[in-house]
């Protein structure tokens, strides 16, 4: 199967830029996936016209789809979103805390849920860390945690904000594989840093792709994903 996935920045093309819905669902069917993660989606935000962001792009695509929200920030109501070709179940939003920094403490969650797929059921989270690695390194093992609990297989995606070999570690211990070519996905005009990550437990990753959609100020992270024993996509 194929999967993806992708910081959207809230559907713009970076910070100051306007809310381009077309261009997130262009480049979201460009991914041609059977499950993609989103993160940094709008719903009910002012400068989106008050679009259910996850809702549209799914609809357009004719996915399933569960959204959670991370945080509230001026007006902006965001969190990160599954979508799948597959029934999406047992669904939780795991809330992730970081520190108290200015007043204003930095929310953000995972979504974890089963996808009944034509291979078989798999166990995803989709995750957007904190930034600094006080926050980041407990969230990313909580999630670890978190989905070590579900059934195999599992994947882990989305933004982690951390550097591949400061992933590696925890996501090996805790007996995942890691998509570790290192090939930067941020920013998506002057790509230096690979804080976008796969990581599968029963899974193989192949054939990984960074993508430059044309929109957003990061670069997806496409993947084929077969079963181990036999189970490819289609």
């Amino acid at each position: 199967m194929r999967i993806a996935t992708f910081n959207t920045c809230h559907g713009t093309r970076g910070a100051g830029t306007p809310v381009d819905l077309d261009a997130l669902v262009a480049a979201c069917r460009a991914f041609d996936a059977d499950l993609i993660a989103l993160e940094e989606v709008d719903r009910t935000s002012r400068r989106g016209r008050r679009a259910d962001q996850a809702a549209v792009v799914a609809e357009a695509l004719g996915m399933a789809h569960v959204w959670g929200r991370a945080r509230r920030k001026a007006g902006v109501v965001s969190g990160n979103a599954l979508l799948a070709r597959g029934e999406i179940r047992d669904v939780e939003v795991m809330a992730l805390r970081g520190h108290v920094r200015r007043g204003w403490r930095d929310h953000r969650s995972a979504v974890l849920a089963t996808v009944d797929l034509e291979g078989g059921p798999v166990s995803v989270a989709v995750a957007h860390l904190s930034l600094t690695v006080v926050d980041n390194l407990p969230q990313q093992r909580s999630v670890l945690d978190a989905l070590g609990c579900r059934p195999g297989p599992r994947l882990l995606l989305g933004d982690l904000n951390r550097r591949t070999a400061w992933v590696r570690p925890d996501v090996e211990r805790a007996g995942f594989t890691l998509a570790d070519d290192d090939v930067p996905s941020s920013s998506r005009t002057h790509p230096w840093i690979r804080i976008d990550h796969v990581a599968a437990d029963g899974l193989a990753i192949e054939d990984v792709r960074i993508v430059d959609t044309g929109t957003s100020d990061h670069r997806a992270l496409v993947a084929e994903v077969a079963r181990l024993g036999g189970w490819s996509r289609r």
